[in-house]
């Protein structure tokens, strides 16, 4: 078997950029995987959506499908950077190679994707979808504050990443993408993909533009704003990555 993680946050783009994979892995447009669980026969293919939840049933239909499925790829969609599918079923894995999934599912290639998209741009997104949730500061806005922060603390320690601002605008840097992942040259510009539901009004003309500059339509609160100047390690992180450009 072979397994993709799409390690992501919510409004990242992440399903705009696996069914991009999809479409350059099956060679046509593919845009039928942004639901929670979908497994296609005739692909052999197995998609988790929000992998971080239903432990239990994923871990059930895998093994109970095992000669069905080849491909398996999952995504998050609000976990810490450390969260893996293998070490949630299995907690003392620590490398795909010596755990006893690497046997159990016959894994032969394990390929493993932080999924990052501009603080700003990103977080402007969830505060376009919901706004009441980020008037003020909750356990759930503070989780996926922190979860951006791991997911960049891990590109740091090396972990492969993927930016969605620069897939987006960059032809090289998607085909790169494209051959690390799956050994094929890019066949799709991303924005032709489309992932879920936009986060800008349904009618709406939106250019390359628009999606890296998300974060001038959104008025982030106070609370958010206090909180990022006075946030040292984010500050740092925002540096290192050429994102410190807002507040």
């Amino acid at each position: 078997m072979n397994v993709f993680e799409i390690i992501s946050l919510r409004r990242s783009g992440h399903h705009a950029f696996i069914n991009w994979l999809f479409a350059n892995f099956v060679g046509t447009p593919y845009e039928a995987l942004s639901t929670t669980y979908a497994h296609d026969d005739n692909l052999k293919l197995l998609y988790l959506n929000q992998a971080e939840f239903g432990f239990n049933e994923h871990q059930n239909h895998i093994t109970n499908n095992i000669s069905r499925i080849e491909y398996l790829f999952s995504s998050t969609e609000t976990a810490h950077a450390k969260f893996s599918i293998l070490n949630k079923f299995n907690p003392t894995f620590t490398n795909w190679q010596n755990t006893d999934f690497k046997d159990l599912w016959n894994i032969t290639n394990y390929k493993r994707v932080i999924f990052v998209r501009d603080f700003y741009n990103c977080f402007a997104s969830q505060i376009k979808v919901s706004p009441p949730d980020w008037e003020n500061e909750s356990e759930y806005n503070s989780h996926m504050y922190n979860n951006w922060k791991s997911h960049l603390n891990a590109v740091l320690n090396s972990d492969y990443a993927v930016f969605y601002d620069k897939w987006i605008s960059d032809a090289e840097y998607a085909n790169q993408v494209s051959l690390d992942l799956l050994n094929v040259s890019n066949k799709f510009y991303p924005l032709d993909i489309k992932g879920t539901v936009s986060s800008f009004n349904l009618f709406e003309k939106v250019n390359l533009e628009k999606y890296l500059t998300r974060y001038k339509e959104v008025e982030f609160p106070m609370w958010f704003r206090e909180k990022v100047k006075n946030d040292s390690e984010l500050q740092f992180l925002l540096d290192k990555f050429n994102m410190n450009y807002l507040f």
